[in-house]
C-alpha cells in the first residue's frame, strides 16, 4: 500500500471513518502524521487534540507516546497531564509512567486524582489490591513528590484538593440504606447490593447540588466536552416537589455513571441486573404482565409532563426490589452487542459521528412506561447510545466490594 500523505492521513484520522478502521491501519496513519511533525517538533494543536480527544484509544496512545518520548517539546507535558486520567488503562498508565520519568510536577493534582485521592498514597503507600492504573498512579505520585522543590508544601496542598468533595463522598461509601443484598450465584459471581428503587428526582437533585458546589469531580473521563449533568434544570420548584419520588429520567449513561460515582456506587452490569431480577420470566414470577404488577403500555403525556409513576407503586419482586419491570428502562454498564464492560470515550466528537460506533451502545434493561408486555421479561435487552437521553430511561445503582 502506498504511504499516505500527512494531510490525507490527518483527514482520515479526523473523520468519522476512523472509528471503523482496523488497528494496524490506524497506527500506520498516526505514524505518517507523527513523522511529519519532525524529530524535535512539539505537539501542535491538531496533534495535541488527537492525543487528548480522539475517540480511538490507539490514536491517543500513539500521540501520547510522542509526548512521552519528547517530554520537553511544547505541549508534551500538558498532554501527559491530561492523559493520566484517560478512560483507557493503557493510555493512562503510559502517561503516568512518562510523567513520573520526566518530572512533570505540574501534573501532581491529576496524578493524585488517578491515585483515587488516597491520602496514604501521599506518603508512598501503594495498595497491594489496587488495579494496574492505581498502582502506577501511586508510584508516579511518590516519584513526582520526590522531585518537587517543596515536598511538604505540595503534600499539604494535595491534601486539600477536593477535600469537601472527598468528605461528602466518604459519608456515602458503603452506605447500604435502601439497598438489597443479592447473594453470590455459587459459580464464582460474588454477592452485591442493589438499590431497592430506581434513583428518584429527589435523589438526583442531591447530586446536582453537589456538582454545583464542587464542580464536575465525579464525571466520567470519556464524557462529551462541556457535558452538563443537570437534567432537572427545566423543572420548576413545584414540579421537583410533585415528582420527587418519580424515577429521574432524561439522563444519559454519563449522567448515571457520574451520579453513581458521587454516591460511592456503580451502575450494575446486565448480568447483575438479571441476577437481581430473579430466575422467573418476569421479576414478579411467570404470570403474564398486568396493570396490577407493572406500569407499562402508556402513551406519552402531552406538555412534557412525566409519564412515570412513583417508585414502589407496585408489589416488590421475589428478591425485594421494586420497579424492575416497567416505569423506566435502566442503564447498565454493559455494552449491548457483546456484554463487555463499557469504556466509552466521546470527548470533542460530534454526536452524529459516534452513532455508528457499536462500542458506545449500552444495554438497558426492564422496559418502561411506554413498553409492550413482552419487553418486561427479565431476559429482554435493548440498546441505547451512551450520550442519548430519553423520557423512558432511568437507572439504579449497585455497591460492590471495593479493594482498599
Amino acid at each position: 500500500m502506498r504511504p499516505a500523505e500527512p494531510d490525507t492521513a490527518l483527514n482520515v484520522l479526523q473523520s468519522a471513518d476512523a472509528a471503523l478502521l482496523p488497528t494496524d491501519e490506524l497506527v500506520r496513519l498516526c505514524g505518517t502524521v507523527i513523522d511529519a511533525l519532525g524529530a524535535d517538533a512539539g505537539l501542535d494543536d491538531v496533534a495535541w487534540a488527537m492525543g487528548a480527544m480522539h475517540a480511538r484509544p490507539e490514536v491517543r496512545l500513539a500521540f501520547g507516546r510522542v509526548a512521552a518520548e519528547r517530554p520537553t517539546a511544547p505541549g508534551a507535558r500538558a498532554l501527559l497531564s491530561w492523559q493520566v486520567n484517560d478512560v483507557d488503562d493503557e493510555v493512562a498508565v503510559q502517561a503516568l509512567d512518562a510523567a513520573a520519568r520526566a518530572g512533570v510536577v505540574e501534573a501532581l493534582p491529576d496524578v493524585f486524582t488517578a491515585a483515587r485521592r488516597s491520602l496514604s498514597a501521599l506518603h508512598g503507600s501503594v495498595p497491594p489490591a489496587g488495579d494496574r492504573r492505581q498502582k502506577s498512579a501511586c508510584r508516579a505520585l511518590d516519584r513526582l513528590l520526590a522531585r518537587h522543590p517543596d515536598r511538604a508544601a505540595a503534600i499539604e496542598e494535595l491534601r486539600w484538593v477536593g477535600y469537601d468533595a472527598r468528605q461528602e463522598l466518604a459519608t456515602q461509601h458503603h452506605d447500604l440504606t435502601g439497598m438489597v443484598e443479592i447473594p453470590g450465584d455459587g459459580r464464582g459471581a460474588p454477592p452485591f447490593h442493589i438499590d431497592r428503587f430506581p434513583v428518584t428526582v429527589a435523589d438526583y437533585a442531591g447530586f446536582v447540588a453537589a456538582v454545583d458546589k464542587h464542580g464536575p469531580v465525579w464525571s466520567h473521563p470519556g464524557q462529551p466536552a462541556e457535558h452538563d449533568h443537570d437534567v432537572l434544570r427545566g423543572l420548576s420548584a413545584e414540579q421537583r416537589e410533585r415528582y420527587a419520588r418519580h424515577p429521574v429520567t432524561g439522563v444519559s449513561w454519563f449522567d448515571a455513571w457520574a451520579y453513581a460515582s458521587w454516591a460511592g456506587k456503580a451502575l450494575p452490569t446486565a448480568a447483575q441486573w438479571e441476577r437481581a431480577a430473579g430466575t422467573a420470566r418476569f421479576p414478579w414470577g411467570d404470570g403474564e404482565p398486568s396493570p396490577r404488577v407493572a406500569h407499562y403500555g402508556r402513551e406519552d403525556r402531552a406538555g412534557g409532563e412525566p409519564r412515570t409513576v412513583e417508585v414502589g407503586s407496585f408489589p416488590a419482586s421475589a428478591t425485594g426490589l421494586s420497579d424492575l419491570a416497567g416505569n423506566v428502562w435502566e442503564w447498565t454498564r454493559s455494552r449491548y452487542l457483546d456484554g463487555a464492560e463499557l469504556r466509552p470515550f466521546i470527548g470533542g466528537q460530534a454526536h452524529g459521528d459516534t452513532v455508528g460506533n457499536w462500542t458506545l451502545w449500552a444495554c438497558i434493561k426492564g422496559g418502561s412506561w411506554a413498553s409492550g408486555p413482552d419487553e418486561l421479561a427479565v431476559g429482554v435487552r435493548a440498546a441505547k447510545h451512551v450520550n442519548q437521553r430519553g423520557a423512558e430511561v432511568g437507572f439504579r445503582c449497585v455497591t460492590e466490594t471495593i479493594a482498599e
